[in-house]
């Protein structure tokens, strides 16, 4: 087993201790090229939002005059945000981690930042 391989699983473990429910760990076969396969090491982190008691949300919809209304939307819940993430096979000697992000209520800008 190779130094990266070995790095890959000693952070899945530790992963999977910190954040044990939140956490899983995936394992995918991926074409290597020196031998043709191997195993691409991964996971999906599910990171729950704990909203501060009486959280509301501002909104300034426009009325088909054109006019702006301000409401405020009392929030109790919010779906979690997925981040899920690969090693590829010289991580951590060489390259960093590939990740993505998933959330039904962020947009393209909010995820950038």
């Amino acid at each position: 087993m190779s130094l990266d391989a070995e790095s890959q699983e000693d952070e899945l473990l530790a992963l999977a201790s910190i954040y044990e429910e939140s956490f899983t760990s995936i394992e995918a076969e991926a074409e290597a090229e020196v031998d043709g396969s191997s195993t691409t090491h991964g996971g999906v982190l599910i990171i729950h939002l704990d909203l501060p008691p009486d959280f509301t949300l501002l909104s300034r919809p426009t009325k088909n005059t054109g006019e702006a209304i301000e409401e405020r939307h009392q929030v109790e819940y919010l779906p979690p945000i997925h981040l899920h993430f690969t090693f590829p096979t010289t991580y951590p000697s060489q390259h960093p981690p590939c990740f993505t992000l998933s959330c039904k209520w962020l947009n393209r800008t909010q995820y950038s930042s």
